[in-house]
């Protein structure tokens, strides 16, 4: 007695599940997340990578756009790690890093990581 005489249905082959699958990605316009890098000392420095892409004036005072890594972007506020308050998102920056300035009429953004100050512009 097989299994669908006994009134149960077959489950499929292991290449109708592959087959199944949809191919290419969900949104075609959403960012290619990039593998996790490892953190520490070994992955090079932060600053290396990050690029300054915007900024503006918003109700919550000046905003920066920054871009880490492919994929990895965001805004970042005065404070320590950039964090944007009220903006319920983490923050983007690693930790030991603080935004100083944001000069949104110059274009640019003042990081300190540890005493050592960096000015990325427009």
């Amino acid at each position: 007695m097989g299994a669908s005489a006994a009134g149960f249905t077959p489950l499929p082959s292991p290449e109708q599940v592959l087959a199944a699958l949809p191919v290419g990605r969900p949104d075609p316009f959403a960012p290619v997340v990039a593998p996790a890098q490892a953190a520490g000392p070994a992955a090079g420095s932060p600053a290396d990578a990050l690029r300054l892409t915007g900024v503006l004036h918003s109700r919550r005072g000046p905003e920066a756009f920054v871009q880490l890594a492919p994929g990895q972007s965001g805004a970042v506020c005065v404070g320590p790690r950039g964090r944007c308050s009220g903006s319920g998102l983490p923050p983007l920056l690693p930790p030991g890093w603080s935004v100083e300035r944001i000069d949104v009429a110059q274009g640019r953004l003042l990081l300190n990581q540890a005493g050592q100050r960096r000015i990325l512009s427009l």
